[in-house]
């Protein structure tokens, strides 16, 4: 049975963190604030605050450890590209700031010169840097609006998400090239594809079912689901979520952890889609960031001043079954759900989830009548009721009700 943790550990820092990045091998994590501070603590003790940096005057949007620990790499609200010493603290090289703020940051692999540090800046522009030296090795552009995410998707391939609803894919072997990069209009000789533009803003991205999959949050709170080569538009989609989906963290090749706008951290199964459970909550904060840690520990943060780690052994099978007895004995989803006040509706499958959306866009059209959020074919509210607790193994799971239904509900 889905479960939800109600105990967790929290680590307090000294202002809002923008970023969360788990050291590779030690349990040690490091977070930018908005104070523009490193601050690095530990997952174990009683004192957890390793060092803090102050690296600039603005917001450190985003840090993140190499693969050795050995370094970190970070951007800022006001431009800069640094990279820091993880054991001294000490600034190993910084480019030059540019007027405009970086987002996003992500190490990709492959490339000429084996790997390249992208950037992804407000107005959509990416630029790629030679880690090893501040030099800006290419600038790509074809987005109009912020870089949301960046996701490795193959050897040579990147994808990055934006505020523009669209994604687009990078061969990174072919970025160098002017550093004023290409016109909207133009494509770039790196940019393999470009999806079609959809309206609602892309805000994460996952990759699952072994690279075959990506999936991409939203801010109206559907994950959409994109094949990997085929970037046009999504294959799959999967509503219910409430508010926007500003994080997905993989737990499997079928499972993810999203982090939503409603404070939420839930587990959900994709294709065949369900709502799985919840893991917790940052008690009505928007979750902005999920991230796996050094022995399966969890890190989220919100927009408090505290990160909290959560314990993913629920998610392990380590041959005995421990961690599935750990979940039995932890507090039911659905009834956690109620407590939260989060609408509840019978199980279904993504198809049924798909037909409640449409069937709430026609009922608006029509002047607002109440959904149900059933097929045509069910009969009553008992009837589903008989088909949830006869379905999928004896197992019951919970379905967001829409903002529509919400709505109706409240009248």
């Amino acid at each position: 049975m889905a479960a939800i943790l109600d105990t967790n550990e929290q680590v307090t820092l000294s202002g809002q963190p923008f970023s969360l990045s788990f050291h590779p091998t030690q349990p040690l994590f490091t977070c930018g604030t908005v104070g523009g501070a490193l601050e690095t603590h530990s997952t174990t003790g009683s004192t957890t605050l390793k060092s803090k940096v102050q690296l600039y005057n603005a917001t450190v949007r985003h840090a993140k450890y190499d693969p050795s620990g050995d370094s970190i790499y970070a951007v800022g609200g006001n431009g800069s590209v640094s990279c820091i010493a993880a054991a001294t603290g000490a600034t190993t090289w910084t480019a030059s700031p540019n007027s405009n703020s970086i987002n996003k940051l992500h190490l990709a692999s492959g490339g000429n010169t084996g790997g390249l540090l992208l950037a992804g800046y407000d107005t959509g522009v990416i630029a790629a840097f030679d880690p090893r030296t501040s030099t800006k090795v290419g600038e790509l552009t074809c987005h109009s609006d912020y870089i949301s995410s960046f996701l490795q998707v193959s050897e040579h391939q990147t994808v990055a998400t934006s505020g523009d609803g669209t994604l687009s894919c990078w061969d990174l072997r072919k970025v160098s090239g002017p550093v004023k990069g290409a016109a909207l209009k133009q494509a770039h000789p790196a940019l393999v594809k470009r999806s079609d533009e959809l309206e609602d803003e892309l805000l994460s991205s996952c990759l699952i079912k072994h690279g075959k999959k990506v999936v991409c949050g939203t801010q109206g709170g559907t994950l959409n689901i994109w094949s990997t080569g085929t970037w046009g538009d999504f294959g799959d989609r999967f509503p219910g979520h409430p508010e926007s989906v500003e994080c997905v963290l993989k737990v499997d090749e079928e499972t993810v952890i999203t982090g939503s706008s409603d404070g939420l951290l839930r587990v959900v199964q994709l294709l065949p889609n369900k709502l799985l459970g919840v893991l917790g909550d940052h008690e009505g904060f928007p979750v902005e960031g999920l991230e796996w840690g050094a022995g399966g520990t969890i890190g989220s943060y919100s927009h408090d001043e505290v990160v909290r780690l959560w314990d993913g052994g629920v998610f392990t099978d380590d041959g005995e079954g421990e961690a599935e007895a750990e979940a039995g004995e932890a507090v039911d989803v659905v009834e956690t759900m109620r407590e939260k006040g989060v609408g509840l509706a019978g199980a279904g499958s993504d198809d049924e989830w798909e037909d409640m959306d449409e069937e709430d866009e026609e009922d608006d059209e029509e002047g607002g009548e109440k959904m149900d959020g059933i097929d045509e074919g069910d009969s009553d509210d008992s009837d589903m009721d008989d088909d949830d607790e006869e379905g999928g193994g004896g197992k019951k799971f919970a379905k967001l009700q829409t903002p529509n239904e919400a709505f109706f509900e409240d009248l």
